[in-house]
């Protein structure tokens, strides 16, 4: 999987949810929110690895991947 394609994923997931919680405030979604979440889990994701491993630098790419949406 790219980091560009692990971007959308982690996106998608987290819109599926804020659709559940705006549908009671009358939203249809909120790609906003979603990523928002999304940049917090890859966060949480890199301050586990050590920095000097390929995942680490997958996610960093990942992170990147998700402000451009």
């Amino acid at each position: 999987m790219t980091p560009k394609e692990k971007a959308k994923e982690l996106v998608d997931r987290f819109e599926k949810h804020s659709k559940v919680v705006a549908y009671e405030f009358n939203f249809i979604g909120d790609i906003e929110h979603s990523v928002e979440c999304a940049l917090i889990c890859v966060s949480a994701i890199l301050s586990e690895l050590n920095s000097t491993t390929l995942r680490y630098e997958f996610y960093v790419e990942v992170k990147e991947e998700i402000k451009k949406l």
